[in-house]
């Protein structure tokens, strides 16, 4: 006869290994992987605006406010047809540090951005617009603001997954911006 303990710690690694038997059996014929979600980057020429108040001046005290996009956090999932086709969606959400310059008399504005997926390019699917607001309260010189999420619907075929895709994220800047940008980079970024 088996005393009670050694026979409980028998049926508990029984137990054990029936379950793993299990699991490893969904693994065969369960839920399929995880999708692979699309690589998400910032044009490194639009990851930052430079809002100067109007007119010539062009030096520090002309600066109303300065943006940096910080953040691009993503989320997607997929569903895929018998023949391995499908869609993907992403949610996707940009998190933008905005701070206050010498001219910024309003203490609020707007900035552009926009997300693009460069395989859908030129198409009006391809590159979206989005606006979003800030304001300083009380006596902030610097504010974290966060988008609200944007989806994002990518078809895909048999032979393609989330890595043949790309989504990029920069502001939408005029030319005078992106020229003060390249201006503003380190010189071993710039080759």
């Amino acid at each position: 006869m088996i005393p009670a303990r050694p026979r409980s710690a028998l049926l508990a690694a029984a137990a054990l290994a029936a379950l793993t038997g299990c699991a490893a059996v969904d693994t065969l014929f369960g839920d399929p992987p995880p999708p692979v979600c699309p690589r998400v980057g910032v044009v490194p020429d639009a990851e930052r605006v430079t809002r100067f108040r109007p007119g010539p001046g062009r030096d520090i005290l002309d600066i109303r406010h300065t943006a940096e996009i910080v953040a691009v956090r993503s989320v997607c999932d997929s569903d895929f047809a018998k023949d391995g086709s499908g869609v993907t969606t992403m949610a996707l959400a940009v998190t933008v540090a905005v701070e206050r310059g010498p001219a910024d008399a309003d203490r609020r504005g707007t900035l552009a951005y926009f997300v693009a997926t460069p395989q859908f390019y030129p198409r009006p699917e391809g590159r979206q617009t989005f606006e979003m607001a800030f304001a300083f309260e009380g006596n902030l010189g610097r504010i974290e603001v966060t988008d609200d999420p944007i989806e994002i619907t990518l078809p895909f075929s048999a032979e393609q997954t989330g890595r043949d895709f790309e989504i990029v994220v920069g502001f939408s800047l005029t030319p005078e911006e992106l020229a003060h940008n390249r201006s503003q980079r380190p010189a071993d970024r710039a080759r």
